[in-house]
């Protein structure tokens, strides 16, 4: 399968220079490079599928709690692990379908989106051929 990958445009047609989707386009188009039966190409219009990363994030979850003296006293607080989150759509014609991994690590992230993008195409790619040929 061929696939191009892209960033989303902002909605208010405004570049953050923080925004760091870009990092992750390479990151998604690098595990693109190492997954089995997809292709990534450089034009939109030539592909089978587009990945747009439509962002990335930093999500809070609790995980648990830690004793900690407080005078005579012992206070649990809890804990939190922190989760990089990457936002995937994935694109053929009108069809849309979305992926999200949170990881430690950006490369991560896009390498769990990747390992469900490829799974799907996997299972899709009778239809995804069926559309190319019409």
């Amino acid at each position: 399968m061929l696939v191009f990958v892209k960033a989303a445009k902002p909605a208010d047609g405004f570049v953050d220079p923080k925004d760091k989707r870009e990092d992750s386009v390479k990151d998604v188009q690098n595990r693109v490079r190492k997954t089995k039966g997809l292709t990534l190409i450089e034009e939109e219009g030539g592909a089978d599928i587009v990945l747009v990363v439509a962002g990335r994030g930093v999500e809070s979850e609790r995980s648990g709690s830690i004793a900690r003296p407080v005078g005579d006293a012992v206070v649990a607080s809890p804990t939190y692990q922190n989760w990089l989150m990457l936002y995937v759509t994935l694109e053929m014609g009108s069809y849309r379908k979305e992926f999200s991994a949170g990881a430690r690590f950006w490369g991560d992230a896009a390498r769990f989106v990747g390992s469900d993008i490829g799974k799907w195409v996997a299972a899709n790619r009778a239809q995804i051929i069926a559309r190319r040929t019409k």
